[in-house]
């Protein structure tokens, strides 16, 4: 018994015993307590979120500017942007074609189906905020995200050095409070482009809305709304004077709410957000007699001076339906936080036979490196993988897996000598769940913002991804001391898992 399990065991036998003592004397009897609380680290179904959860997911680390790809978001490297199957695509920095595509039954058995539907998902604790890594807007010159590359029409949007970029959440608002003039006429104009994105799971309803809102959040006004990619010039005019709150103090609400798309960013050199998610507000302006009432509009202070953001609650914990693949009912999950360099996938596989089924369980991962990837055992006993790209400069990338319970780990890393490598690697576990039991296997992948194949020296090919090899050191080292590693499971996962 793990002591993770050892601890909840000791919780419930002191439950039991309280709840065995008093009554007696009187006759009357004492009730019992009531039962303890699920543990932090335990994930909480969410059956009522306050706004629908995404299932893309842009990583708080910056790209040290070794990559040749851009960033998603400035301050965000990467992006987990979830398949239809919960695997993974891309990465944003070409690390990967997919990570973990499962198949039950060996390479010639049964896939994990790329047929999700949004509604079938269910959402887990915890939230997850600034503290956490959310970022809801930042103000940058745009350099960080390839915006000098970008379509006329997207790229006309900023006037100026800067210009403001709200991110893609499940809920991300740039406001700003602005007490408005008795004096009429009052107009507002500002600029935008903006690309809202429902990501590879069909089903979630991306929007973006300007709005004036009341000191309480209320909503007043929806001076613009849409569903779908647009970019305007919004000058003064009447649709857009705002009259009816002379006098009044309101709130000017830029309010976006976006999954991310699967699709990888072009190297310098090459446009790289044409096919991206994105929302970018320029020239924002109230004036009534030529006075004007919002305080750095035009955002050339370099920062959110005047500016402030809704505070975040995000959900990046989720499951998906079920699906039954060679007599196994399995369901995947996936959780990670936007500061760590890891997302981590707990798949579950259930007998709901009466008989004992064994079988092997591959999952493969194709990275994006075009045969170029040095890859290579960053553990004892080959539990983890790291790779790096020796020739186009995609991002650093780490897979750790854990015992593969006597299966195998398949991989051909590029030589150096004219030999390429291959961008599969297969991973296989052999597993026998018991009748109406579960086996549970827990994999992480690892990204970071470095790309170790574009540091001196070029061609060094025993080079170490060292960022990488460190997280999954103490992944492997302190799965079950560091409660990180299982926040957000549930205890009928952490007591299936298998592999560690």
């Amino acid at each position: 018994m793990t002591t993770m399990n050892r601890s909840i065991a000791l919780m419930l036998f002191a439950a039991l015993t309280l709840a065995a003592c008093g009554g007696g004397g009187g006759g009357g009897s004492t009730p019992p307590p009531p039962p303890p609380p699920p543990p932090a680290w335990e994930g909480q179904l969410i059956t009522n979120p306050s706004v629908s959860p995404i299932t893309a997911f842009r990583q708080t680390v910056v790209s040290d500017g070794t990559s040749s790809y851009y960033e998603i978001f400035p301050g965000q490297a990467n992006a987990w942007t979830l398949d239809a199957d919960l695997g993974l695509i891309d990465g944003f920095g070409n690390q990967f074609f997919y990570a973990l595509q499962m198949t039950v039954g060996g390479l010639t058995g049964s896939l994990f189906p790329i047929d999700q539907d949004y509604s079938e998902l269910t959402f887990y604790t915890p939230y997850l905020t600034a503290t956490d890594g959310i970022k809801a807007a930042a103000v940058s010159d745009g350099s960080s995200v390839g915006f000098s590359l970008l379509d006329p029409t997207i790229t006309n949007v900023k006037t100026g050095t800067y210009a403001a970029f709200i991110n893609a959440t499940s809920d991300s608002r740039l406001q700003q409070v602005v007490s408005l003039p008795t004096t009429t006429p009052i107009s507002l104009s500002w600029k935008d482009a903006v690309s809202p994105d429902e990501g590879a799971i069909p089903g979630y309803g991306p929007s973006y809305r300007v709005a004036i809102r009341d000191l309480s959040g209320s909503l007043l006004r929806s001076v613009e709304t849409t569903t779908s990619n647009h970019r305007q010039d919004h000058d003064p005019g009447t649709i857009l004077v705002l009259n009816q709150f002379a006098g009044q103090t309101i709130v000017l609400s830029f309010e976006f709410r976006s999954s991310t798309s699967s699709l990888a960013t072009p190297p310098y050199g090459q446009f790289s957000m044409t096919s991206q998610t994105y929302a970018i507000i320029d020239d924002v302006s109230i004036t009534a007699n030529a006075t004007e009432y919002v305080t750095n509009g035009t955002f050339e202070s370099g920062n959110l001076t005047g500016w402030t953001t809704n505070s975040p609650a995000e959900i990046q914990n989720m499951t998906s339906g079920s699906r039954n693949l060679e007599g196994l009912d399995v369901q995947r999950s996936f959780y990670t936080s936007p500061n760590k360099l890891w997302g981590r996938w707990v798949d579950v596989y259930e007998n709901k036979t009466g008989s004992d089924i064994t079988k092997t369980v591959v999952y493969e991962t194709a990275l994006g490196y075009n045969g170029a990837g040095i890859i290579y055992s960053s553990s004892t006993g080959t539990k983890s993988l790291t790779a790096w790209d020796n020739a186009t400069g995609s991002r650093d990338i780490g897979w750790v897996f854990g015992n593969t319970n006597a299966g195998s780990v398949v991989f051909t890393s590029d030589d150096g000598t004219g030999t390429w490598g291959s961008d599969f690697i297969d991973v296989s576990y052999n597993i026998t769940v018991p009748a109406g039991g579960r086996v549970a296997i827990v994999n992480f992948i690892l990204m970071d913002g470095r790309a170790t194949g574009n540091v001196a020296p070029l061609g060094n090919l025993t080079k170490k991804a060292t960022a990488i090899d460190a997280v999954a050191a103490d992944i492997l080292s302190n799965f079950w001391n560091d409660t990180q590693y299982i926040t957000g499971m549930t205890q009928q996962q952490v007591d299936a898992i298998k592999n560690f």
